[in-house]
């Protein structure tokens, strides 16, 4: 069954509700990973230091752990972060001085990874085209 605040809220304090929400991205049933909503679920974050800390942990991880992904679901989540997170990263690091440590490791942390992902399709990309070039000769 679908979670949402409603639900959410019968069973627990506003402030838990709340932080279940932003940080998995319920809001009104329209999940946030969709990039015509990512900006603004981020947006909302920004207003409460603890959700962003712990939104960014969770970024943290997830993209430590991209190995589970197909390559191309890989490159599509570093591109997403790359555009979306790494700024938000940045605010946040200005925003909330006591957690700077925190956003600084993670876009650091998280930017090398996708370089890496970058570099690795950039590489694809070429081969792929020189593969096409060898075999229509």
């Amino acid at each position: 069954f679908p979670i949402n605040y409603g639900f959410l809220r019968k069973s627990n304090n506003r402030r838990t509700c709340n932080f279940f929400c932003y940080i998995h991205g319920i809001s009104d049933g329209i999940p946030a990973m969709d990039p015509n909503v990512l900006k603004e679920y981020l947006d909302g974050i920004l207003s409460d230091k603890d959700v962003a800390a712990i939104k960014t942990a969770d970024k943290m991880n997830n993209m430590m752990s991209l190995e589970e992904k197909t390559f191309s679901g890989r490159y599509r989540t570093a591109m997403a972060t790359k555009t979306y997170y790494l700024p938000f990263f940045t605010q946040c690091r200005y925003l909330y001085p006591r957690y700077e440590n925190l956003f600084y490791a993670a876009r650091t942390e998280i930017e090398t990874l996708i370089f890496h992902i970058e570099s690795f399709y950039n590489e694809i990309q070429r081969l792929e085209e020189e593969n096409k070039k060898l075999t229509n000769k």
